[in-house]
Parts: structure tokens; C-alpha cells; sequence
């Protein structure tokens, strides 16, 4: 419970810092249709060949696992650049 209120508190944080921000609701430059054109392909060729779409999710995993770590270990440089590093 008391994780959850962390949680919830963490997130009404963020969207007091960045609320100002305005909302995207397309990508300049037309970069949503190529997105959405190239899931389209990656999912056709998926049925095709049903390993690619085995390769493509685990890729999609790793990529996601690597920047998890990359948060994760950002977070003492974030946490000593705002409170200074104690020693």
C-alpha cells in the first residue's frame, strides 16, 4: 500500500513538472505513417514466418531491458547533481 501511494505520488509529481508541455498528436515529418507501415510489414512477414515475430518481440524486450539498466544506473548521477555528493 505504502508502495503504491510512492507510486502515485512519483506520477502526480510528473505531471506537475511537465504538464506545461504541450500534447503531440502526430509526429512531424509524416513519421507515424512510417511506423505504423513498418509494424504493418514486420507483421505481415510474422505470418509468414512466425520466428521473425518471435525475434522481433524478443528484440523488443532487450531493447526495453537496456534501458531500463540505463535508467536504473542514471539514477545516483541524477540523484547527486540535484543534492550534491556526500562523502
Amino acid at each position: 500500500m505504502l508502495i503504491q501511494m510512492l507510486i502515485g505520488a512519483l506520477i502526480s509529481l510528473l505531471v506537475v513538472v511537465f504538464g506545461w508541455l504541450p500534447v503531440v498528436t502526430s509526429l512531424p515529418f509524416g513519421i507515424d505513417s512510417f511506423i505504423v507501415t513498418g509494424v504493418g510489414y514486420v507483421n505481415f512477414i510474422s505470418t509468414i514466418f512466425p520466428p521473425l515475430g518471435i525475434l522481433y518481440t524478443a528484440f523488443l524486450w532487450v531493447i526495453g531491458w537496456k534501458i531500463t539498466l540505463l535508467v536504473i544506473r542514471m539514477i545516483p548521477v541524477i540523484r547527486h547533481m540535484f543534492i550534491g555528493k556526500h562523502t
